[in-house]
């Protein structure tokens, strides 16, 4: 609806209209006037609108006052400030920019006077609900900071006037809006910005607080902290440091270090690898955790730890570096010894580890003396081990040495230094120090003196022996710590033990062998019966039936008997032959009387026996048309064919067959007799040739035998310079096979 002015044409007015008429008008111009005052006079803008609103209120006759102001997104309106009958109810309502005559004004930033609301399609009943109160007209003037002919008009609200009447406003009452919301837009925009700067007021003396307490507790934190910490100029000045860095490096005062070079507090030798730290930081590659050596006002190097980053200027350039540096000489020296600690601990794991996989006494105090000395970097020491029935202290079982002089130079003086360490350290059993011996006790043409700890190794509440080891590197001295002593006395224990244990171990075996010999003894003495006991039984059950008168034998049958008491006869010489013999090849003297033989002749006599002898096995025999000389002894080569044939016999129960073979090869006769048997374990070849050995198995436990056959064999074959070996598999049978050298004389086939 179009703004219209609410008395136009009423020029005849009453007298006593225009009386109240002129009382009215002042009445605004003092509210003006009073407005304005008030704007001008105080800050405090909620407390002067409501009293301008209040004037107005009254000199208007208006139903209620309110002031709208918009938000910073420009999109809604809020009721700042409400008087009337419910102004407390509309205070803090919020409507959108479209919506109602109060957001038609603001969007538009005009200012509207509706005679009549309820023709106005732009009335919000919502309003007038909330209100609680009908609204008939009303003038809504936006309040604008700026001016209008500049173009720089900005619409922060309106003011709203409703009146429960129609027409209930003149055009003084419009033009009264008018300059009051032009007012009251000034005083609103001034009391924000009085608002804005009490609040950066207030900001800044909390940043200003706050700044000091951090620039405080950074101090604090500075000149509190454990670690050094100093500020560098961009060409590497100190520029500030707390009490550490002078604690630190030794300094009393912070004008001693201000102004100086931070390679004043670097070790000179590595000055130039920290001026390259330095130009890497100052190209903004933070340093962290570097360890350097530092030095001290008086010169005293100190392994450091530092760190140090680049700092800007509030326009983002560089500034300087700060640093922060500690002293980690405890802990290097924490590391080194844990690290000596953790070697000490692997040298003793490394001896232990030798010593349970070792029995050899020497060996074992060999590799425990050179770890030893390998562990605390000297290259001098001495270790012994003691008869256990020694007359004096210097009869040894075992004695290792390393940069000493030769045994026989110390073993002619019964006061050299060497036999006063082991005496003491046996008599007291604790470690003997002696701290100034010249060197030439232990090298010839020295004489520095050096530090030398003797250990005395005791197991079993007995002395068994001693360490002694020599403060010395290349014949320089070398201080030898407690520390170390306890480690040499701990190494001393360790080889104490391994020495008890190898000598229970020894005894252990002795008992051992000693439980074997007699187990062989006994296994000989039933095997050696039983095989006694046969061809005995056979002899004298012959001589028996030829003696008896009841029995009329035929001449061929008595030559039968008497030809079985010769073979058994025989037989009983080779096995008494065999066991003389042995005592023979073990002593080194076996007789040979060697002369120029066919062995293919002993070949076809033994084929001829075993076909006629033991039916039980199939033989057969090849040999080559020329004979098979050797050099021989007839009776011994003889004695090794039969050996091998009752092995190939006694091994196959089952029977089969049997093959015997003589050949030449090169310049050796070769013989070999084969068989189907049982055959040999991988495992037991090895061990087949050795004395009383017998195989071992199910199979074989009801074989007799003395184990002795194969002895000879390998005894007399090599006695005659040959070679004997066999080739076996379980379950098809084995191969003996023996080669002697060739007679000279003979053509080579």
């Amino acid at each position: 609806m179009p703004e219209t002015s609410p008395h136009a044409g009423d020029t005849n007015r009453h007298p006593a209209s225009v009386e109240t008429q002129t009382n009215l008008n002042a009445r605004r111009l003092e509210l003006l006037h009073r407005a304005a005052l008030s704007f001008t006079a105080s800050l405090d803008l909620r407390e002067v609108i409501h009293s301008v609103l209040a004037e107005a209120q009254a000199t208007l006759a208006a139903g209620s006052w309110s002031v709208w102001l918009l938000d910073e997104a420009d999109t809604t309106l809020t009721c700042w400030q409400a008087q009337g009958p419910s102004g407390d109810v509309l205070q803090g309502y919020q409507i959108a920019l479209d919506r109602g005559v109060v957001g038609w004004a603001v969007r538009n930033n005009t200012r509207v006077y509706v005679q009549d609301l309820s023709s106005d399609p732009r009335r919000d009943d919502l309003i007038s609900a909330r209100a609680q109160m009908p609204a008939a007209s009303l003038i809504c003037c936006p309040l604008n900071i700026g001016s209008r002919h500049t173009g720089t008009v900005t619409t922060i609200g309106a003011i709203n006037v409703v009146s429960d009447r129609v027409n209930g406003f003149d055009d003084d009452d419009v033009a009264l809006v008018d300059v009051l919301s032009a007012s009251a837009a000034t005083a609103i925009y001034n009391a924000r910005l009085y608002e804005q700067s009490q609040r950066e007021v207030e900001r800044r003396k909390l940043v200003e607080g706050a700044l000091r307490q951090s620039e405080g507790q950074y101090r604090t934190l500075v000149e509190t902290s454990p670690d050094s910490i100093f500020l560098l100029s961009l060409d590497g000045k100190i520029l500030m440091c707390n009490h550490r860095t002078l604690a630190l490096h030794g300094y009393e005062r912070v004008t001693d270090v201000l102004g100086r070079s931070f390679l004043s507090l670097v070790a000179p030798e590595i000055r130039a690898e920290a001026q390259d730290i330095f130009n890497r930081v100052f190209q903004g590659h933070a340093l962290r955790n570097q360890e350097l050596t530092l030095v001290r006002s008086d010169g005293t190097p100190f392994a450091g730890e530092l760190g140090a980053a680049l700092t800007a200027n509030s326009c983002g350039e560089p500034a300087g570096i700060v640093a922060f540096a500690r002293d980690i000489s405890d802990r290097k020296e924490a590391e080194a010894a844990v690290r000596r600690h953790n070697l000490e601990l692997r040298v003793l794991n490394d001896i232990a580890t030798h010593i349970s996989q070792s029995h050899d006494l020497k060996n074992l105090l060999e590799n425990a003396l050179d770890k030893t000395l390998d562990t605390l970097d000297i290259d001098t020491g001495w270790m012994v081990l003691f008869d256990p029935d020694r007359a004096s202290l210097v009869s040894t079982e075992v004695e290792i040495r390393r940069g000493l002089l030769s045994k026989a130079d110390i073993a002619e003086r019964s006061d050299s230094l060497l036999h006063r360490l082991v005496e003491r350290a046996s008599t007291t059993r604790q470690p003997v120090i002696l701290r100034s011996v010249e060197l030439f006790e232990l090298y010839a043409g020295a004489s520095a003196p050096c530090q030398v700890v003797a250990i005395p190794l005791v197991a079993q509440d007995q002395v068994v022996g001693a360490m002694a080891i020599a403060g010395l590197r290349h014949r320089h001295p070398r201080n030898i710590s407690f520390r170390q002593v306890q480690l040499l006395a701990a190494i001393g224990h360790q080889i104490s033990v391994a020495v008890e244990t190898a000598r229970l171990t020894r005894e252990a075996a002795e008992v051992d062998m000693l439980r074997q010999l007699d187990q062989m003894r006994a296994d000989l003495m039933a095997s050696f019966s039983h095989d006694l006991r046969s061809p005995l039984g056979l002899i004298k059950m012959t001589c028996s039936t030829l003696l008896r008168d009841d029995i009329d034998l035929d001449p061929t049958t008595q030559k039968d008997f008497l030809s079985d008491i010769i073979a058994q006869t025989d037989r009983l010489s080779r096995l008494v032959d065999g066991i003389l013999d042995l005592g023979k090849l073990g002593a080194g003297q076996l007789v040979l009387d060697s002369i120029p033989m066919d062995l293919g002749t002993l070949a076809q006599r033994l084929f001829d026996e075993a076909q006629q002898q033991i039916p039980s096995h199939q033989f057969t025999l090849d040999l080559p048309e020329d004979p098979l000389i050797v050099i021989a002894d007839s009776v011994r080569i003889d004695q090794v064919l039969h050996n091998l044939l009752d092995n190939a016999v006694k091994y196959s129960p089952g029977g089969g067959p049997i093959d015997i073979r003589g050949y030449r090869k090169r310049n050796k006769v070769l013989f070999s007799i084969s068989d189907s048997g049982l055959g040999i374990p991988e495992d037991q070849f090895d061990l087949i040739f050795e004395r009383f050995y017998r195989v071992k198995g199910e199979a074989t436990e009801h074989i007799s035998g003395t184990g002795l056959g194969l002895t000879t064999c390998r005894g007399i074959v090599e006695a005659h310079g040959g070679r004997i070996w066999a080739t076996s598999a379980l379950d098809v049978g084995s191969t003996f096979t023996f080669s002697l050298p060739a007679a000279p004389d003979v053509p080579e086939a």
